[in-house]
């Protein structure tokens, strides 16, 4: 074999592995003076966030946060985009902590997180209110794995909290 190839492979190789670690992730928002018309790109900055938690969620890759502003949220958030690793999880917080109320209304589930690309994610600071007979807070089902959950008030539900 031509060690030049083989020298070339490795240069080519320890490049990419390079380039690959220098990917940063990124940060969205969501608030209630929001629009979902915003792009993903729009919603990167804190002057155009999307209007619904689900619609942030939506622009979020590996390892990319999504910053909840203030306020009153009816919805439920289907899946969340899987993160990196344990010390590079996606992330879903309220800003500031405990200031944001996420109210799921019949059979929905606050957080729903299925299958095995539903790993290294990171709640953080949520009440969850449940209202007319919402299934779960925080439902976890088939292969979901490394979910960590901070700081979060889970209430009224009829099912379970998480």
């Amino acid at each position: 074999m031509d060690s030049g190839g083989s020298m070339n492979r490795l240069i080519l190789s320890a490049t990419l592995l390079l380039l690959g670690s220098s990917v940063q992730a990124a940060t969205y928002y969501v608030a209630k003076t929001g629009s979902n018309t915003n792009t993903c790109a729009q919603a990167a900055s804190q002057a155009s966030p999307k209007l619904t938690i689900s619609a942030g969620v939506g622009c979020l890759s590996a390892g990319d946060t999504l910053i909840v502003k203030s306020g009153a949220y009816s919805e439920s958030i289907g899946s969340v985009p899987g993160g990196i690793s344990e010390a590079q999880p996606t992330q879903v917080m309220a800003e500031p902590l405990l200031s944001v109320t996420l109210t799921v209304g019949s059979g929905g589930d606050g957080f729903r997180f299925s299958g095995s690309s539903a790993r290294y994610v990171l709640i953080k600071g949520f009440i969850l209110e449940g209202q007319f007979s919402a299934s779960n807070g925080i439902s976890l089902y088939e292969g979901a794995n490394y979910i960590e959950i901070h700081t979060c008030e889970i209430r009224n539900f009829m099912n379970q909290g998480i």
